[in-house]
């Protein structure tokens, strides 16, 4: 059986400095921006690493250029896994293999290496704000999701006794998790960092292995999946809120949801599923579910959901006036293309400043960027 490894790792070769802009709390309402191509993963900037029938492309944010992106795997699904707002993309190379792309606009990627023992290779990775890596591992023998004690250049490792899951900026991760004492499993919400180790902070209910997310303030979304009848993709809603179990009510006709998402003002995204229809895409807020439909602008229906910043930014597809689908950003109002800034690197800056010093020397001289 093949094993799959779950370790968190902290690499500072992909700490970049960044800035970004908060957005205003709550479902305020959504302008609707089309792309051409599928918004896999979506950052604060509203940048977008992505595939097309062509290529993989990476978006500079809202109104931002495109660029192709090099070295990435089959993109028949989606070969990334995350991006941070300093815009470093996870994903898989085209040898399969989990890779960085720290400037995904202009160079290829930097494979993740060595491979975790007892594995043959890396081939997951998600990078957060703190440069920080959660790695999965393909092996051999053994059970899935078994902890492995891997190394990697210039990197501390800690093994996660669990298996999928989301993690914040905290480096929080939030899983499926089953503690055994006294000849008893006990399975609920668990809550790991590298410090303390795994807490079960729920035990009521246990999550599905698919479609959990954690935002910064360490509150969780998840379906409990074990009465839904949809294999673990869609069950019953909860909302952690730090420190007590909420139920996320449902619109009306959906009998089960799947989570996308959970930002860092406490909005759920999640879709709704009624038998084996799909019914809407809805947010959860404050103990309150709103159609996404109502939230844009009229005319719009939004379809398939595939991600969401921690600031709220949805990557998405829809139509309009039932025209055709097309894959869309659903960026919420008060957020303009001028408030949401490239990334900054004093990797960028420095020699920036050192060519004007030098450009300055030089009387009558002229160049262009």
């Amino acid at each position: 059986m093949r094993r799959r490894c779950v370790l968190y790792l902290s690499i500072a070769s992909v700490a970049l400095l960044a800035g970004s802009v908060p957005l205003a709390a709550g479902t305020v309402g959504y302008s609707v921006i089309p792309i051409p191509y599928v918004p896999y993963v979506v950052n604060n900037a509203g940048q977008v690493a992505t595939c097309g029938n062509t290529g993989c492309y990476f978006l500079n944010g809202i109104g931002g250029q495109w660029s192709a992106m090099s070295g990435v795997g089959d993109y028949g699904d989606s070969p990334f896994f995350s991006i941070n707002n300093s815009g470093v993309v996870t994903g898989q190379d085209g040898r399969g293999v989990a890779a960085i792309w720290s400037d995904p606009a202009s160079a290829g990627p930097v494979e993740i290496t060595p491979p975790p023992t007892e594995a043959a290779y890396w081939a997951e990775a998600s990078v957060n704000d703190a440069g920080h890596l959660l790695l999965i591992g393909n092996g051999y023998g053994g059970s899935d999701y078994t902890a492995a004690n891997g190394t990697s250049p210039s990197a501390s490792t800690s093994a996660i006794p669990s298996g999928n899951g989301d993690w914040n900026d905290q480096n929080t991760f939030a899983t499926s998790a089953g503690v055994y004492s006294n000849n008893h499993w006990t399975y609920g919400l668990g809550l790991w960092n590298p410090v303390s180790g795994m807490d079960l902070v729920e035990t009521s209910v246990r999550p599905s292995q698919s479609g959990i997310a954690i935002n910064n303030s360490d509150q969780a979304a998840f379906q409990d999946g074990s009465a839904s009848g949809f294999a673990g993709q869609a069950g019953i809603p909860y909302f952690w809120n730090g420190t007590s179990l909420e139920s996320i009510g449902l619109p009306g006709g959906c009998q089960h949801a799947g989570i996308t998402g959970l930002d860092d003002n406490g909005a759920v995204l999640a879709w709704c599923a009624n038998s084996l229809v799909s019914g809407d895409d809805f947010i959860w807020q404050n103990g309150t579910s709103t159609s996404l439909n109502t939230l844009v602008p009229a005319g719009w229906n939004v379809g398939d959901l595939y991600s969401m910043s921690s600031s709220g930014i949805i990557g998405a597809a829809a139509n309009y006036n039932h025209q055709g689908s097309e894959y869309v950003l659903l960026v919420p109002n008060g957020l303009s293309e001028s408030e949401t800034p490239e990334p900054f690197s004093w990797v960028l800056v420095i020699p920036v400043a050192v060519a004007i010093a030098w450009l300055g020397r030089k009387p009558h001289s002229s160049r262009s960027a």
